[in-house]
């Protein structure tokens, strides 16, 4: 085959593919809008200058872990609890493929978490790695250990602190959880 042939059929099926999804929703990921700038590529460095600080806000049943004043690394937030059906949202700020799925290793004192996420776009800035957890679940003990060592794909280590005073929000949105009526 010429070369000139042999060029001209890779560049026909390299454009081979499925078509753009333009109708695609995306999934609104409630956090102060301090935190939501964490998503666009310049504001995602591998190893943000520290100290790391979580930073909880009760009135928006949300926590996030990152430099004081800048973009958070992780962000915790309690969805659903005025149907009483919460969930735990736990977002990963690094940089997620469209369509990706994977496994977000949570390590702590009180064991290992390996919690399912999936790329979710956040606004006009790409794509995160989100998950969710029932608060109710044994498994989210994990996040209240003393120190936490966290990693996902393409966002690297990072080494969270103790949770603290943040580590409210676990049991309160736990607590909103419907409770089942007592046997009459």
């Amino acid at each position: 085959m010429k070369p000139t042939v042999a060029a001209i059929a890779v560049l026909a099926l390299a454009g081979c593919g499925a078509p753009a999804e333009d109708g695609e929703k995306s999934v609104p990921v409630r956090v102060p809008l301090a935190v939501a700038s964490a998503a666009t590529a310049i504001a995602i460095p591998t190893n943000p200058p520290g100290p790391y600080v979580w930073t909880h806000a009760q009135s928006a049943r949300a926590a996030w872990y990152g430099p004081k004043d800048a973009p958070a690394l992780l962000a915790i937030a309690c969805e659903g609890w005025e149907k009483r059906a919460p969930r735990l949202a736990i977002v990963r700020y690094a940089r997620a493929d469209k369509g990706a799925e994977a496994l977000f290793a949570i390590q702590g004192s009180k064991g290992i978490l390996r919690l399912p996420v999936s790329a979710t776009r956040v606004g006009d800035s790409g794509y995160v790695w989100r998950g969710e957890l029932d608060p109710r679940d044994p498994r989210a003990e994990v996040l209240l250990g003393n120190g936490l060592k966290a990693t996902v794909p393409g966002g690297g280590m990072i080494e969270l602190a103790p949770l603290g005073e943040a580590a409210t929000l676990i049991a309160e949105c736990a607590g909103s959880a419907a409770q089942p009526e007592a046997a009459t």
